[in-house]
């Protein structure tokens, strides 16, 4: 659902989250889906029949959880999470994902991803893969702010290691903060 253009610049094609306000009887659920690999535990929730969530109910921080798993992805050449399931029904196969995402990233796999890749991004993918959507940036703009951080290691330093410099906007010490 990423394509890259001839410029190489990334484009988001879909991710099968939308609706149309002018299609009678349109609502996100009639769209609702999206590729089990790169949900959030709330919209494997919202799937699953066992739940009371709604697609109505999900919002950016579901989105940020995918973005995550996608940037863990471009980085370490897999998927955080190993989704290899025994044949069972749809939702069997639903709660199995979740629980696992509800558990979180095993520590092991932090610490590889740790060992490649400049300091701060596992802070940013920690906050962007929280198992809960409250835990991880509220917008896309939070985290490009972050991402943003972590090209600067200067800027990271000081924002992270001072107490007489606050940033202008909030979200800049948001991976400072723990």
């Amino acid at each position: 659902n990423i394509l890259v253009s001839d410029s190489a610049s990334p484009k988001l094609v879909d991710f099968n989250i939308s609706s149309c306000s002018k299609v009678e009887g349109a609502s996100a659920t009639a769209y609702f889906g999206g590729s089990l690999a790169y949900m959030s535990p709330e919209q494997m929730e919202a799937c699953s029949p066992r739940h009371q969530r709604t697609a109505e109910s999900l919002g950016p921080p579901s989105d940020i959880y995918a973005l995550g798993v996608v940037i863990w992805e471009l980085l370490m050449g897999r998927r955080p999470f190993e989704d290899d399931v025994p044949q069972s029904g749809r939702t069997a196969t639903l709660d199995l994902l979740t629980n696992r995402r509800r558990a979180g990233i095993d520590e092991n796999a932090w610490k590889q991803l740790a060992a490649k890749v400049p300091p701060g991004i596992p802070e940013v993918l920690r906050k962007c893969l929280a198992p809960h959507a409250e835990d991880r940036f509220p917008t896309a703009a939070h985290l490009a702010d972050q991402l943003t951080i972590c090209l600067h290691p200067k800027a990271q330093e000081i924002l992270c290691n001072s107490t007489t410099f606050p940033p202008r906007r909030s979200g800049m010490t948001e991976m400072c903060m723990g």
